[in-house]
């Protein structure tokens, strides 16, 4: 197979696995990333949802899977455009916000460690950020 045909069948990969991700609930663009595995009898997933037009917030967390996960963060969060800014599994996710708006996100095995690496993140870009939730998918 020469180079030109190797690159399109790995475009064509990449661009499947984009759409797989998509169709599963999950959005790279936030740090949200696909779990390989995760359909174990243990897997507990939680989500964390923000409304950037209100300031509302949702979580969900003991779900089964990703999808669920994020359906009940963003009902939580009861606004139109709530948008799942983290998804974690076994383990536990937080959310930051900066004095002008900034955002961080993090995720842990812990409740403090997930908080840290969102206030983390969140001062790199603003300051005197905040975490306005979090979420333990076993809470």
């Amino acid at each position: 197979m020469d180079s030109v045909n190797k690159c399109t069948v790995i475009i064509a990969l990449v661009v499947s696995a984009a759409v797989c991700l998509v169709a599963l609930g999950l959005n790279t663009a936030h740090g949200l990333t696909y779990v390989p595995g995760y359909r174990n009898s243990n897997a507990q997933f939680g989500s964390i949802a923000y409304s950037k037009s209100t300031g509302h917030w949702g979580y969900s967390y003991g779900y089964g899977d990703p999808t669920s996960a994020n359906l009940g963060a963003r009902n939580y969060c009861g606004k139109d455009d709530c948008e799942v800014m983290v998804v974690f599994w076994n383990g536990c996710g937080a959310l930051a916000k900066g004095r002008n708006g900034g955002m961080g996100w993090g995720t842990a095995g812990s409740r403090s460690g997930a908080e840290s690496q969102a206030l983390q993140e969140c001062n790199s870009i603003d300051s005197d950020c905040e975490v306005i939730c979090w979420a333990c998918s076993g809470r």
